[in-house]
């Protein structure tokens, strides 16, 4: 295992972890604190997440 690898991991965990999932995660947090998550926000921002969950493993099947 070397650096590039290491650095390639780090950076893809990063970009999904604080870009794409706690963003979405504390604004539904959010909306359900004022009663106001429903179905389709869900929908949206599972989708969200997923797209950035495929993402982050793509970054290790393309060489």
């Amino acid at each position: 295992m070397n650096i590039v690898f290491f650095c390639r991991f780090v950076g893809a965990f990063c970009g999904f972890s604080y870009a794409i999932c706690l963003p979405c995660l504390v604004y539904m947090r959010k909306r359900y604190l004022e009663g106001a998550l429903r179905a389709p926000i869900i929908a949206f921002h599972v989708i969200l997440i997923v797209l950035g969950l495929a993402n982050f493993i793509g970054q290790f099947l393309i060489l």
